[in-house]
């Protein structure tokens, strides 16, 4: 079958500052799609990720014709509209396209999906439902013994059992990255090479209550052997990948296992730069382990600290091992920066428990880090507490989510995000890296203005009536947020993208 996986086309995109900012900054392929087309074998598998893909529309129409299974990865609410414009787009050109639906987004708003237009949303992990359901669609059989998949039979929404997650993840066929256009791609932590990921575990055993990637994973974290990890470092070397970002959501929660990883990159010498997320408490307990990391390539970083205050921390669930507390977070940055790793600290901004802090994010969260990175609160389904949240704090329904709106009823903080990125202490800690020695932190900022700057520059009549709309004191949240639907989701709009360019 012609199988095209993508990331939905930005033809919605707030303005002035991008949907994505962090992710056209931070630029590495999703290990997602290599994977998956690992595990169908003999199908026609393409690639499309619209998140860095600047092609025209009549080429992404084009593509959305070609398939006949469109497999689309849905995320986060930040990036619902334009997954539903390319279900509706679809529905319009390609009609018998069978549209398939994962990730996390997807799997805790199956219902939601299916009465936008998905034929089946794939709950959890796809690499042994995936290949089922192509089988399955191919001999048009029935689907109600099939673990892990929502759909709608005879007018009726099924949900069928879950799948058990798959224990052993050196099972997983390697993943294909020749179906990514790797030029697409750059961490920029060096001049050359490709840039690739890598998934060295799956989930996350913490609860936070502002992340979903726990429930994701049933509370769990499983790990590919520390061979099996090389082996794709060695396939990715080989194919010019020297950056890679390692996608686990606590890489160093196995310390062994990802110390002999690293002992092998060093020992093999595989000449690759590394990214990752880290836990405070994985650089505090063990900051030989991170002198190790630096010596094989490890030269940044997203810590999650989260915020400062540590009663706050406590209320996020996210306690610290050993009984660690926010006062150490220098000693984090310190011991970073010791090694050469640049920090990126990720700082959560709005959750509705901090509303009575003022500044959410105070003058010495800028220190601990080189760089602040504020991670707005969405309120998906899935984080750990969800409910006692929703009805606490009255959180809005954001199956959609735009910028610049609010999470929760009374908030008067919408804006917070402008504060954060602009404001004097953001100004002082860029001035900072544009002086550093170190050519990945002043590249790091040459990116980030880059792409503030064409967010600014790329306005249209259309983007700015939008962004009126967010800001427009008379309307409810609810009716913003209904009025870009109805502009984007209209006949009107979705023919105006029709085009019969010929495929190429």
């Amino acid at each position: 079958m012609k199988v095209l996986f993508l990331m939905p086309q930005s033809i919605y995109d707030s303005w002035p500052i991008s949907t994505d900012i962090i992710g056209r900054v931070v630029g590495f392929p999703a290990s997602t799609f290599p994977q998956l087309a690992g595990s169908i074998p003999g199908h026609n598998v393409r690639v499309y990720d619209g998140l860095v893909n600047r092609t025209t529309t009549a080429h992404y129409v084009n593509l959305i014709r070609w398939a006949e299974v469109i497999g689309i990865n849905a995320v986060s609410s930040l990036g619902t509209l334009n997954t539903l414009i390319t279900i509706n787009l679809a529905k319009k050109v390609n009609p018998k396209a069978r549209i398939v639906l994962g990730g996390h987004h997807a799997t805790f708003y199956c219902r939601e999906w299916l009465k936008e237009g998905a034929d089946f949303v794939v709950r959890r992990e796809g690499e042994r439902t995936l290949p089922e359901l192509l089988e399955t669609i191919e001999r048009e059989e029935p689907l109600r013994n099939m673990k892990g998949i929502s759909y709608i039979e005879d007018g009726h929404m099924r949900e069928n059992s879950e799948r058990p997650l798959i224990r052993d993840l050196d099972s997983f066929p390697l993943p294909r990255w020749d179906v990514m256009d790797l030029d697409l791609y750059n961490l920029n932590l060096r001049k050359t090479g490709f840039t690739a990921s890598v998934e060295t575990s799956r989930g996350c055993m913490h609860k936070c209550s502002f992340c979903c990637a726990s429930s994701m994973w049933k509370n769990t974290q499983r790990f590919k052997s520390a061979e099996r990890v090389l082996e794709e470092l060695r396939i990715l070397n080989k194919m010019g990948v020297t950056q890679v970002a390692i996608a686990d959501d606590n890489f160093g929660a196995n310390e062994e296992r990802d110390k002999t990883i690293l002992e092998g990159i060093i020992r093999e010498k595989i000449d690759m730069r590394f990214w990752s997320f880290l836990r405070t408490d994985t650089v505090l307990l063990n900051p030989d382990f991170i002198k190790l990391a630096a010596r094989a390539g490890l030269k940044e970083v997203v810590v999650g600290f989260e915020t400062m205050d540590k009663a706050l921390l406590n209320n996020y669930n996210k306690g610290l091992k050993d009984g660690l507390s926010t006062s150490e977070y220098a000693l984090v940055s310190e011991t970073l920066r010791k090694n050469g790793i640049f920090v990126c600290g990720s700082f959560v901004a709005g959750h509705p428990q901090d509303a009575q802090i003022s500044p959410t994010i105070p003058e010495p969260a800028y220190k601990v880090c080189d760089f602040l990175l504020p991670i707005p609160f969405l309120p998906m389904k899935g984080i750990h507490g969800y409910g006692a949240l929703r009805k606490r704090f009255r959180l809005r329904n954001v199956f959609a989510h735009h910028r610049f709106l609010p999470v929760f009823e009374g908030d008067k903080k919408t804006n917070r995000l402008w504060g954060y990125i602009f404001g004097k202490n953001s100004f002082f800690q860029v001035l900072m890296l544009l002086s550093s020695r170190d050519w990945v932190k002043r590249r790091f900022v040459h990116v980030l203005g880059w792409n503030l700057f064409l967010g600014a520059i790329r306005i249209s009549r259309g983007k700015f009536l939008d962004f009126l709309c967010l800001l427009d004191p008379r309307k409810s949240p609810d009716e913003k947020a209904s009025a870009l639907n109805r502009k984007y989701l209209s006949e009107t709009f979705i023919s105006s993208l029709v085009s019969e360019e010929t495929p190429k």
